[in-house]
């Protein structure tokens, strides 16, 4: 999220880069909405290069990175030669779910969102 970080009202636009390849364009529209960009890609070595490369239309800035190891055979059309970029996500479920908070003894706390829509369905947030 930009937040106006720079004090210059103008949420940048940069280029991201994994290794030498260029991934995609990031451009923040509104400074209080995150944008979130998603890759599945092979490291053929130990480490991975993320660069943010300023294009003249303000700082570039990151606010987390996350890296998660899976299995080769979960996206078999990713090599060291390609990779995949979200490009969208759909929720096909009901929109109301009502967010259910609990806390035990021992101080652990958990959420769940429960449909209201008639279905048995439960989705624990685990933290």
């Amino acid at each position: 999220m930009y937040g106006d970080y720079d004090g210059l009202a103008r949420p940048p636009i940069f280029d991201l880069y994994i290794g030498v390849n260029s991934w995609t364009t990031v451009n923040i529209t509104e400074s209080d909405t995150a944008v979130i960009v998603e890759a599945v890609v092979v490291v053929p070595d130990d480490s991975v290069q993320v660069c943010l490369l300023n294009t003249g239309s303000g700082t570039p800035f990151m606010s987390g990175l996350d890296q998660r190891p899976l299995k080769n055979s979960l996206y078999p059309q990713v090599n060291a030669m390609q990779g995949l970029v979200l490009l969208g996500r759909m929720n096909f479920g009901p929109s109301d779910y009502t967010v259910v908070s609990t806390s035990d003894q021992t101080g652990q706390s958990s959420a769940s969102l429960q449909s209201s829509g008639g279905s048995d369905n439960i989705y624990s947030i685990i933290r």
